[in-house]
């Protein structure tokens, strides 16, 4: 069972990154010229779901795939590609926060981008850690009732 969700993740992780690469490069092909077919209109649409938060599920598959395969041993991997998302998120932020005048903007954009990776690698930690509880939990309790 392990090693089946183990590849649904992966596959979830290389198709959602397609995807979303996929996406980007038709925005920033489409992007400023009017939308004329239906494929251009949806990528027009499609915007800022693209710049906010589109890379948040291939960083959520990629660490909860990290944090399954990581189980026994060493768990510095997984724990490293969350804890470089958000320190660089908090980083941009700090950064965008305290750069005067219209220099703070590439700082901004740095910022929103990061976001959503940082979001989907602690997300991932979550729903690794309920899991893991459930599990703990449904081991522990009796099978049978008096």
């Amino acid at each position: 069972m392990k090693n089946r969700t183990d590849t649904i993740l992966l596959v979830v992780f290389l198709v959602s990154t397609l995807a979303y690469l996929l996406l980007l490069v038709l925005f920033l092909h489409f992007g400023g010229t009017i939308p004329v077919s239906p494929i251009a209109y949806l990528v027009s649409q499609s915007h800022l779901w693209l710049v906010l938060g589109g890379h948040a599920v291939p960083f959520f598959a990629l660490q909860l795939l990290l944090c399954r395969r990581s189980e026994g041993g060493s768990k510095f991997l997984a724990i490293q590609l969350a804890v470089v998302m958000v320190f660089l998120a908090g980083f941009f932020a700090l950064a965008a926060r305290s750069t005067p005048g219209w220099d703070a903007l590439i700082w901004i954009i740095l910022a929103m981008g990061s976001i959503a990776p940082a979001a989907g690698c602690v997300l991932a930690w979550a729903a690794y850690g309920f899991a893991y509880f459930y599990q703990r939990k449904k081991h522990r309790s009796p099978t049978h009732s008096p």
